[in-house]
């Protein structure tokens, strides 16, 4: 199937009985697009056809991110090398390139690359890095536009932190970050520009659109999930039914889609459903629910899955880690 007809989504979508909080008002087609695995390889599926990316010797690859921008496909991933050392990989229309071997130089070896984002024609990686020096290790937070590394933090004492994600949103980078870590209260926070704003006692997940303003949301450790308006420096908490934490947030039309620890999706603080396992991916279109379902656990099955309709489900070693939609 070349395309998903959103019209037959609302007819399946009449099974369920969620239909007065989530009302397609398009009958718009759309391409679907979930990076993954297969069996070990990376790989993408469009409209549920399968493309197996490019392993180029590594094994155990996924594919973790994914992007599309003017029918070029983008995927972030990652697999081991022969000797079982994890290398950070990026494939744009299929064609491979070894981010950690490109990235790493004489001062600075890649330890993870985490998250991307494609703007024009540049592309932004951020992630970390560690010194190549015997007499003065050092961890460091950075990010990448095309080939040029900016630092943004340089950590010292053990090192546990190993997740980021950025953004552009208008001239400016945001990055997610943290001013200390263990035993600290001022955890969480962002970059702007490399500049960086703390969050109080707080863990930063990552960034969402609303029209003309970007937000950052997370978990509070002493009182509960937030989403961070980084324009008006506006800090809402989230309100769950019960005692949840925020994984997923997503905007359309000034309306708030989240889904937490316990697998329960919200808009607007009014919960649509429960789903019946872990949501990893949530995203909204024309008022259509997309998300993706399941775990990085042995023997997980994942979902996709439209206004609570499966439309994909994974079988064997298939991993759905991510999810693009591209209105037609």
């Amino acid at each position: 199937m070349k395309k998903l007809i959103l019209f037959l989504i609302i007819i399946l979508s009449i099974r369920c009985n969620n239909d007065d909080i989530i009302n397609p008002s398009t009958q718009n087609s759309v391409d679907v697009y979930v990076a993954g695995s297969n069996n070990g390889e990376a790989c993408y599926w469009k409209n549920s056809q399968i493309t197996l990316l490019n392993s180029s010797g590594f094994t155990s690859v996924r594919a973790t991110k994914i992007i599309v921008i003017n029918n070029d496909v983008y995927v972030l991933g990652f697999g081991f090398d022969t000797n079982f050392n994890i290398n950070y990989l990026y494939w744009k229309n299929g064609v491979l390139t070894d981010l950690t071997s490109q990235f790493s130089d004489l001062f600075d070896a890649v330890t993870a690359i985490t998250d991307m984002e494609i703007i024009s024609n540049d592309i932004y990686f951020t992630g970390f890095t560690v010194s190549t020096s015997a007499t003065n290790i050092e961890n460091k937070h950075v990010y990448w536009k095309n080939n040029t590394k900016t630092i943004l933090h340089v950590f010292s004492g053990n090192f546990e932190i190993t997740q980021s994600k950025i953004k552009v949103f208008g001239n400016d980078i945001y990055v997610t970050g943290y001013s200390q870590f263990m035993n600290s209260e001022n955890f969480g926070g962002y970059y702007k520009n490399g500049v960086f704003t703390t969050i109080t006692n707080s863990f930063v997940i990552d960034f969402a659109i609303n029209n003309n303003d970007i937000y950052v949301y997370g978990f509070d450790f002493l009182t509960t999930s937030f989403y961070y308006n980084m324009i008006s420096n506006n800090n809402v908490g989230v309100i769950f039914n019960d005692n949840d934490t925020i994984t997923q947030l997503d905007f359309e039309n000034n309306d708030i889609y989240y889904a937490g620890t316990d697998n329960k999706i919200y808009k607007n603080g009014t919960l649509i459903y429960t789903e019946s396992a872990s949501v990893s991916k949530l995203k909204v279109l024309d008022s259509n629910l997309y998300v993706i379902i399941g775990s990085d656990l042995i023997g997980s099955n994942y979902k996709l899955k439209i206004n609570n309709v499966t439309i994909m489900t994974s079988t064997g070693n298939n991993q759905f880690n991510d999810l693009f939609i591209v209105q037609n």
